[in-house]
């Protein structure tokens, strides 16, 4: 089975408390379970990075809705492709949040920051970067 990824990356409208944030990771986790989407989600000084990666059209039917979403603005594509297999086939959302980051400032912030100011056509670095998300993960 044909694995759909997209990556996208938005701003938020509003300032995101970090109990606002777990409450939209519950929901997202939630929803993609249901739609079989498994993914990454990123959030940093109120800047979004998304991997949703699944069947096509159930990655397409979701990314519909979150671009409709109000919390965030500027939605920009980064990457979509298929492949066989996924990134994150144990996470329904994975998640970084930024003290694992800090902690380890010398290779997961640098990480961070470049996918943050990622252009379209760096589609090799960006999944690069979110294979060694996954891989922190992991550890």
């Amino acid at each position: 089975m044909s694995i759909y990824h997209l990556v996208y990356r938005s701003f938020a409208t509003k300032e995101f408390s970090e109990e606002g944030y777990h409450k939209l990771l519950e929901s997202s986790r939630k929803r993609n379970e249901e739609s079989n989407i498994t993914g990454l989600l990123l959030f940093r000084n109120g800047v979004f990075l998304q991997l949703l990666e699944g069947p096509e059209s159930a990655v397409k039917n979701v990314y519909s809705m979150i671009c409709k979403d109000k919390r965030h603005e500027r939605v920009v594509t980064l990457v979509e492709t298929a492949s066989d297999a996924r990134i994150y086939e144990k996470w329904a959302m994975a998640s970084v949040d930024n003290a694992p980051l800090d902690n380890d400032p010398k290779t997961m912030l640098p990480l961070f920051e470049t996918l943050f100011q990622a252009k379209k056509t760096n589609k090799a670095e960006i999944f690069s970067i979110l294979k060694k998300f996954q891989g922190a993960l992991e550890n």
